[in-house]
C-alpha cells in the first residue's frame, strides 16, 4: 500500500452550529517531478446517515484555491489552512467528507484522499 500523501492534523472535528474552526491539511509530493495540485472536500454522508449526492455542503469550507492549482516540487510538503464554517441552520449530528487532492496533470483519479468526520453540535 502506498504511504498517504494527504494528511489532516485532526480528522475528527467537533464544531457548534454557527461557529467556525480552522484545520490544517498537508500535501506530500511523492513524485519525482513537480505536482500541480488542487484540493476539495466531497460530502459523503449527512447527519441523517444519507449519502450526499450534490455539493450542497461546499459552502462549509473556505480556502483560497488558485484556478490553476498549486505547484509543489518533488519530495516537498505543503501545509494549507482551511476554515470550516457551520451555518446555524445545520442539523446536529455527524457528517462524513473526503478530503481530495487532485493532480491537475492527471484528472483520471484523485492523487490522494482521506476521510474527515465533522460532528455538528448545538
Amino acid at each position: 500500500a502506498r504511504e498517504s500523501v494527504a494528511d489532516l492534523v485532526d480528522a475528527n472535528i467537533k464544531i457548534r452550529k454557527g461557529e467556525s474552526k480552522t484545520v490544517y491539511v498537508g500535501i506530500n509530493n511523492k513524485n519525482n517531478d513537480e505536482l500541480n495540485y488542487g484540493m476539495r472536500f466531497d460530502a459523503i454522508e449527512n447527519a441523517d446517515g444519507e449519502r450526499v449526492i450534490s455539493n450542497t455542503l461546499d459552502s462549509w469550507f473556505k480556502m483560497a484555491v488558485p484556478e490553476d492549482g498549486w505547484i509543489l516540487g518533488s519530495s516537498l510538503i505543503d501545509v494549507r489552512a482551511v476554515k470550516i464554517i457551520i451555518p446555524r441552520s445545520t442539523k446536529s449530528g455527524p457528517y462524513t467528507f473526503s478530503f481530495v487532492v487532485e493532480d491537475k496533470g492527471d484528472i483520471t483519479a484523485p492523487y490522494d484522499q482521506k476521510d474527515l468526520f465533522i460532528e455538528v453540535t448545538g
